[in-house]
């Protein structure tokens, strides 16, 4: 297979919105298109490889393997290493016995299927973990097993149909892709029957690029490759975190990948521009970029109580491409070459590799992420924690009647989770999980047998229907209108809460209010009692973290920085008051006019997490709901 300088040119095209993306810096919303560019690169140089040495009848699943081990492990191996000492430095015990979990997971390639399942809506951000990234090398190598059996299958008795076969399961794939990513999006972004389309579709020009007569330069090719390269761009820029992914939207990139694969070449406008020394240069690094710049990233975050600046990712971003820089010449090359490492050692050098970094991942997690790392005080607030975490997990009914991403309002009218008592005034807690971890609260302040406490909740889900809300929570709000209003009447108290800044940020002030507007009459007109909580106060990391990362005394308040959220908190109270409705101000009621807000309360942790109240907090909030609805 001959080389080709523009592939190398759009690896750095994919790799470089992918650390715009991950910094969070505006001009690069869609950067995340970046990986699903790498996955077309990867089906086709894959693809392209297997085909000619079957073409030429030497192709040799050994010899196949090891050059994935070769290209693949030294330079994961050496990030994998330089994040245990960081990992113990810088972790909290959680976040080192999960660190543990990945240094398990990713030598055997199957990371996305552990992040999968414990990426969940309560589970430490995906900015703050190391080896997150991973899940796309388990992807590709998962591919990397699978698809040279396949070909070698096809090539023996069914080749005359490969346009038949590979196309078809490529669409497939993005049918699959495209279901999933609005039912399942957990199953859509991590796992490769849902990721696979990207891949085949490069397979697919590969097989194409193999096939056609070698074509002179034309303007026709040169406007295909120069479109393609459009459509990255255009995706990278005009895309955000709203944008279903893996669905089809993502042909958008994809496709662009493909046709400049197809028709780039360095003749061309596009293909001369990908060819040229610097961006070849930063496309030759682009594999250990992607792997270092995500520990770095993480750390910087974890280090911090407040968002790393621009300035410290600019610097961040100059050290991932250093330290990529390194790796490639002093890593990733001489691993390549033969002569300096064998079949034998290498296969034994990566047996040892695996089974080190998995031995000291096992160790982390059986010793609970060395809590002993930290002062017995800190120590005890850190046993809070977890403490908190299961007692408020047990009180949101996780799962019944506070139901999660994979489940639907139905789960709620089967759990029978709203019922009207005719012997006791009825309380329904309505909204995400910031209505949720108000359960504890709201059944102290309203006790049994005199009140009956009930909640319709859902993870992700706020309480209004507005444009960017996704089906499931849609289908929720509408339920709730069709289910439970019907039914309500004056002996009935509703609490309304939800993570408000979410919904104002996304749907703006004026659609926000409207929905919010449309809700409260709807209320109203029941005769119900109805309390409206205002925005609960935010952190940008787990509070307590802060407080033990910073050595704060763990005895007495502390109040940290908070979120600002005034502007949702008005527009909540301007719809309450104009409904005439009780509106809970909990800023009010935890935080100081310097924007800082209790974070722990005579030495209790007021949350369990960066957004939601502990037990402790939401029973200080429970107090305020009672008075407010009396």
């Amino acid at each position: 297979m001959r080389y080709r300088p523009e592939i190398d040119g759009l690896r750095a095209v994919a790799i470089v919105p992918v650390l715009l993306f991950h910094a969070g810096f505006p001009m690069a919303p869609g950067g995340f298109v970046g990986v699903d560019v790498f996955f077309v690169i990867s089906g086709y140089l894959i693809t392209s490889i297997i085909n000619a040495e079957m073409a030429a009848g030497r192709f040799s699943l050994t010899s196949f393997y090891e050059r994935r081990m070769r290209r693949i492990l030294p330079a994961l191996f050496l990030v994998m290493a330089a994040v245990i000492p960081a990992g113990w430095i810088w972790l909290m015990p959680k976040d080192l016995s999960d660190l543990g979990e990945s240094l398990i997971a990713v030598p055997v390639f199957a990371s996305n299927f552990l992040f999968m399942q414990t990426t969940g809506y309560f589970d430490r951000a995906g900015d703050f973990k190391p080896l997150l990234h991973t899940w796309s090398l388990g992807v590709e190598e998962q591919y990397y097993i699978l698809f040279p059996l396949f070909l070698m299958i096809l090539r023996r008795w069914a080749w005359r149909w490969r346009w038949c076969i590979i196309p078809a399961l490529t669409v497939a794939s993005l049918g699959l892709a495209e279901y999933a990513v609005h039912h399942r999006p957990d199953y859509a972004f991590y796992l490769l029957p849902f990721r696979g389309w990207e891949l085949l579709l490069g397979s697919l020009i590969a097989v194409h690029v193999a096939e056609r007569a070698a074509a002179p330069e034309s303007a026709v090719r040169n406007g295909l490759a120069a479109a393609g390269a459009a459509m990255i761009v255009a995706a990278v820029a005009l895309f955000d975190r709203q944008t279903p992914s893996p669905g089809v939207w993502l042909l958008v990139p994809a496709v662009g990948a493909a046709l400049v694969i197809a028709f780039g070449d360095t003749q061309g406008l596009a293909g001369k521009i990908l060819g040229s020394a610097p961006i070849r240069g930063i496309g030759l690094i682009s594999y250990s970029a992607y792997l270092w710049h995500q520990p770095l990233f993480a750390f910087a975050r974890h280090r911090s109580e407040q968002p790393p600046s621009t300035v410290t990712f600019v610097i961040l971003i100059i050290a991932t491409l250093a330290l990529a820089a390194a790796s490639w010449w002093l890593v990733e090359r001489p691993f390549r070459d033969r002569c300096n490492f064998t079949r034998p050692q290498l296969f034994v050098s990566t047996l040892c590799g695996c089974l080190a970094f998995m031995a000291v991942g096992a160790v982390a997690i059986a010793a609970d992420g060395f809590p002993n790392r930290f002062r017995p005080d800190q120590q005890k607030l850190l046993a809070d924690m977890s403490q908190n975490y299961r007692q408020t997990m047990n009180v949101f009914g996780l799962r019944k009647c506070f139901i999660d991403y994979d489940q639907t309002f139905a789960d709620l009218i089967a759990q029978r989770c709203v019922t009207f008592s005719s012997k006791a005034a009825n309380v329904i807690v309505y909204g995400d999980s910031q209505a949720a971890d108000l359960m504890s609260g709201v059944h102290r302040a309203y006790p049994a047998p005199a009140y009956a406490v009930s909640q319709w909740t859902a993870t992700g889900c706020r309480s209004i229907d507005y444009p960017e809300n996704d089906q499931r929570c849609r289908d929720f709000v509408r339920a709730f209108e069709r289910e439970i209003i019907p039914v309500l009447s004056a002996s009935n108290i509703v609490i309304v809460s939800s993570n408000w800044k979410d919904a104002f940020e996304s749907a703006g002030q004026d659609t926000f209010s409207k929905m919010l507007g449309a809700l409260l009459t709807r209320l109203k007109s029941t005769g119900a009692r109805v309390v409206v909580l205002g925005q609960t106060p935010g952190y940008e990391k787990d509070p307590l973290e802060t407080i033990v990362r910073a050595g704060l005394p763990t005895d007495g308040d502390v109040y940290l920085k908070a979120q600002d959220a005034r502007e949702t908190d008005r527009a909540v109270r301007d719809m309450a008051k104009r409904h005439a409705i009780p509106f809970v101000d909990i800023r009010r009621l935890l935080c100081r006019h310097d924007g800082t807000c209790l974070a722990l309360s005579n030495g209790a942790p007021v949350y369990f997490d960066n957004g939601h109240f502990s037990v402790k907090g939401s029973e200080m909030v429970g107090q305020a709901i009672a008075k407010a609805g009396k």
